[in-house]
């Protein structure tokens, strides 16, 4: 009977113990599932968080990126501001440049690069006079043609101060080396040329002649020009890179395929429309040049330089019916 009732009373102190723990896990899971909550909710509000901060990211990246473009595009209208007759020549020489640079295999860090040299190239020519700017270098006299000839060292000194540029100095310092080596200014020759700058040479070269010719066979006299000097001021091998973007590029330029062109004013401008005739403001400013395709930023900047620097008349565009 003791024996009985010392047992049942360890069973019942076992069952208070149980009672005791069980209440004491109730409490510990309704604790768990309240901190859950607030953390659950805590993670929610931290993401929310996270998203608008790389929503306001982005956008200030945007911002920084087109503050960053527009300022390039600022600094090579520079040079054709003083020479009127460079029309749109440093975003032409760009953008035949980038499609090239993309054939050849470059990175999209390289492009770039090759990008900001293209836009930038002749900025060493501000210093220079009228007369040179004006003069065909054919006709300089020597100590005209050594002045001449400081202007890509004027171009790579100019940005150097600018860490990110460097780079892209490099290529504008040696985009008048020949490939035979009888270019300036340090007399480089075949590889020893930056092969970005060798592209630079035959897209410069390819718009100047373009726009020199100015006829409806330009697209091959230019690569007639260019094919003449392969080998001794050209790279051979980027050739066959370039012809097909010429032919591309130049085309629309060269005619008006049946597409209406008309004068407009920027309030009547529409994305997609091309530009056939370069565009300045009041002062002589270049605006947009010939053959470059609007968008809504260059829309919406176009509409503020007609209120703060007005040219006389519209814009010339051409476009589908």
């Amino acid at each position: 009977m003791i024996r009985t009732i010392r047992e049942a009373a360890g069973y019942y102190q076992i069952i208070l113990e149980n009672r005791t723990l069980s209440e004491l896990v109730r409490k510990q899971n309704e604790e768990l599932h309240e901190w859950n909550s607030n953390l659950k909710s805590r993670v929610l509000e931290q993401t929310a968080a996270i998203r608008n901060n790389l929503s306001e990211l982005h956008q200030l990246n945007e911002k920084i990126k087109n503050t960053y473009n527009g300022s390039l595009l600022a600094f090579s209208s520079l040079m054709e501001l003083r020479d009127r007759e460079s029309r749109n020549h440093c975003r032409n020489v760009a953008a035949v440049a980038v499609v090239v640079a993309e054939k050849c295999g470059y990175k999209p860090d390289e492009i770039e690069r090759i990008r900001v040299s293209a836009l930038l190239h002749d900025i060493g020519k501000i210093g220079n006079s009228d007369t040179l700017l004006q003069g065909n270098i054919d006709t300089f006299l020597p100590n005209e043609l050594q002045e001449y000839r400081l202007h890509p060292v004027r171009g790579q000194a100019a940005i150097d101060s600018v860490e990110d540029l460097r780079t892209s100095g490099i290529l504008i310092r040696h985009h008048h080396e020949n490939y035979d080596g009888s270019g300036f200014p340090d007399c480089l020759s075949g590889e020893e040329i930056p092969h970005g700058a060798r592209i630079l040479a035959l897209a410069d070269a390819a718009d100047r002649i373009f726009f020199t010719v100015q006829g409806d066979n330009g697209i091959e006299v230019t690569l007639q020009g260019i094919s003449e000097r392969l080998g001794s001021k050209f790279d051979p091998t980027l050739f066959p890179h370039f012809v097909p973007v010429i032919k591309e590029k130049y085309r629309s330029l060269s005619k008006l395929d049946g597409m209406i062109e008309m004068e407009l004013f920027p309030g009547e401008l529409r994305r997609g429309m091309q530009v056939t005739h370069a565009v300045r403001s009041g002062t002589g400013l270049l605006l947009l040049g010939a053959g470059e395709v609007l968008d809504e930023w260059n829309i919406q900047a176009l509409k503020r330089y007609y209120k703060l620097d007005p040219p006389e008349g519209g814009i010339m565009v051409r476009f589908k019916k």
